[in-house]
């Protein structure tokens, strides 16, 4: 069993930095681009930290900041910082020793490969091809995303995602894609049917899947889907799934139950997740890496 720390820390003096639009244009024009490169530096010195925490605390995988690289695409659009600057950056990343710490991303949940639009279609798209770009320099393994919206019409959505994953998604790039279940619009069920017909792993979020069973009467246990998510995982690799619990205490409503504790309520954790050993579990809890310590202190390891 391998725990994976989720992108930022809450204790440890590691710290990522970003800037908004609006804060880069607030820079003179001429000191743009070294304004973006040292945020860019400074976060790939970061991630060296990262990895180094992780190895000196046992924690074999690690889920990098979704915006390592804040406003990529807007950068590489506008021609903001030149190719040449672009590679020098990128090139520093393959210089990085990963120490054999697995790599994954998560990229914002807002990327909607199934909406309505084609602007947001696009947009999701650009936003993933930022994480495609990072696995071309380090070792990322899986790239985490989403389903998104239902529009009215589930059966609609997920046969447009279905249509733009395997258009619109570079060929190169569709292994990396792992997709979970939500609290509100798709079950880990439909997430799985999703998963075998893209031909793509199927992460299983417990806690997004006890915030939707609260109004949706599903056939199986959560061990069953548990089950049933690991026949889309090879079996040289370990299951990924995610693992929070309500921050309010109780699961009352999706909407009010969905916020994440500061540690994981152990009390909320299935039985059955203790004697399974070819899992990776992503902690996600505000405390982050002292969730993961107080965490791993339930198992025998």
């Amino acid at each position: 069993m391998d725990f994976t720390l989720c992108a930022l820390f809450y204790k440890e003096p590691i710290k990522y930095k970003t800037f908004t639009l609006s804060s880069l244009q607030k820079q003179p024009i001429q000191d743009r681009a070294q304004y973006i490169k040292n945020i860019y530096m400074n976060n790939i010195e970061s991630l060296v930290k990262s990895i180094d925490f992780c190895i000196e605390n046992r924690i074999s995988n690690y889920r990098i900041p979704s915006d390592i690289f804040p406003k990529l695409s807007f950068i590489i659009r506008n021609s903001i910082l030149t190719e040449i600057e672009l590679e020098s950056i990128f090139n520093k990343l393959k210089q990085i020793d990963t120490k054999e710490i697995y790599l994954s991303a998560h990229p914002e949940q807002f990327i909607q490969l199934a909406s309505l639009e084609d602007s947001i279609i696009e947009n999701s798209i650009e936003t993933l091809e930022e994480s495609f770009i990072l696995s071309n320099y380090i070792p990322l393994k899986e790239i985490n995303i989403h389903i998104g919206g239902v529009y009215g019409d589930k059966k609609g959505a997920i046969k447009r995602w279905l249509d733009v994953f395997e258009k619109k998604i570079d060929e190169r790039y569709k292994n990396l894609i792992t997709i979970e279940n939500d609290e509100f619009s798709y079950s880990i069920n439909d997430v799985i049917d999703i998963s075998k017909q893209a031909n793509i792993r199927a992460v299983f979020d417990i806690h997004h899947h006890k915030c939707y069973s609260i109004k949706n009467s599903l056939d199986f246990t959560d061990y069953q889907f548990f089950l049933k998510a690991k026949e889309s995982w090879r079996s040289d690799e370990k299951q990924r799934i995610h693992i929070s619990t309500p921050k309010i205490g109780e699961y009352i409503t999706a909407f009010k139950s969905r916020a994440h504790s500061d540690i994981i309520d152990i009390s909320f954790v299935p039985d059955w997740i203790f004697s399974e050993q070819n899992i990776v579990i992503d902690v996600e809890a505000k405390y982050k890496e002292i969730a993961i310590s107080e965490f791993r202190k339930h198992f025998k390891e």
